[in-house]
């Protein structure tokens, strides 16, 4: 299995995302934080699950729609590694710009 890297930016995305269904049900964020993890464990087991994004400019990027979200992770063969961009709500725009 490749090994899950966060990078900073998702971790806070996924914790806002967390706190924000927190509000409404403390059990409903549990299953969102599990679920999410279990999404990415079968990515990291299967990195090319995802469909290819930014192909042009990010040649390893990857994302997985998983219920409402989608999960943007780089896949890194070398360093058998996924890591974990963000995961943004797949109603809304995503701003990806990595320097």
């Amino acid at each position: 299995m490749n090994k899950i890297r966060w990078s900073p930016e998702a971790v806070e995305r996924v914790k806002h995302i967390k706190e924000y269904i927190e509000q409404e049900s403390p059990a409903a964020a549990y299953e969102f934080a599990k679920g999410l993890l279990a999404q990415l464990e079968n990515i990291a087991l299967y990195p090319k699950i995802g469909k290819t994004a930014f192909r042009k400019t990010y040649p390893n990027l990857r994302f997985l729609v998983w219920k409402h979200y989608k999960i943007y992770y780089e896949y890194k063969e070398a360093e058998a590694a996924v890591e974990v961009w963000g995961v943004w709500d797949a109603r809304s725009m995503i701003p990806v710009c990595r320097e």
